[in-house]
């Protein structure tokens, strides 16, 4: 689904009007299988509570026939969440919601014990973290001390409007890969930037790497090696 779990915040809350606790937490949520949010939400005592690693206490049965929400939110500055839609448990009080390919994003499954109660009984969040994809295209071929143009995009949307920053950058055997230049993508997420090489002779490797941005929801991720021979 292009997307990586990169961590979940667990806990669970116990409401005066609440016939029981219901604890959603790494252990006990259930786990990510292809393009599927699979959980389990159990029922437990009013101390029932999540430990340091999520692992659920005094759970006595599950909650069949609970209505949980879908909410989501990018990973970008000023965004809010967003009602994605409902789902109701199981019989087992499983669940699962459908993810589709898209941004970095935060879900949170939301959970009211009664119609219109102003705050949540219990909440669950997990992060997903999408890489950028980012293409290159660059001649094989450059005379001695010549110049190169790299091009490309970024096909991932939304776009701040004033683009993302963008490392060229080389690698130097011994020292790994070394940022040699900067620039920024132009509107649709397209980039140029030229180099020019010192050197008479030699082939020498590229990419272009993502600068991470809090108004661009993706993480960094760099380009495919591309080689230029020199001379």
């Amino acid at each position: 689904m292009g997307g990586e779990v990169s961590g979940i915040d667990s806990g669970s809350i116990a409401t005066g009007r609440a016939p029981h606790t219901i604890a959603l937490g790494v252990a006990v949520v259930g786990s990510i299988v292809g393009s599927y949010y699979s959980g389990h939400m159990p029922a437990g005592t009013p101390d029932a509570a999540l430990d340091s690693v999520g692992a659920a206490h005094a759970v006595a049965a599950s909650v069949p026939g609970a209505e949980l929400r879908l909410l989501v939110r990018e990973r970008r500055l000023g965004s809010a969440y967003v009602d994605r839609g409902a789902v109701t448990t199981t019989a087992d009080g499983r669940f699962t919601f459908r993810i589709v390919r898209g941004s970095s994003r935060r879900f949170r499954i939301a959970y009211r014990a009664y119609p219109g109660d102003a705050g949540l009984t219990a909440k669950s969040d997990i992060t997903f973290n999408t890489k950028a994809r980012i293409t290159i295209h660059v001649p094989r071929h450059v005379r001695s001390h010549g110049t190169a143009r790299f091009r490309g995009s970024l096909p991932g949307h939304p776009l701040p409007p004033n683009g993302v920053t963008l490392e060229l950058q080389a690698y130097q055997p011994g020292r790994g890969w070394r940022t040699v230049k900067t620039t920024r993508t132009r509107k649709g997420g397209t980039y140029s930037t030229r180099y020019r090489f010192n050197s008479g002779a030699g082939r020498f490797a590229f990419r272009i790497r993502l600068r991470p941005s809090d108004s661009y929801p993706y993480s960094r991720s760099a380009s495919r090696d591309v080689r230029v021979r020199v001379g």
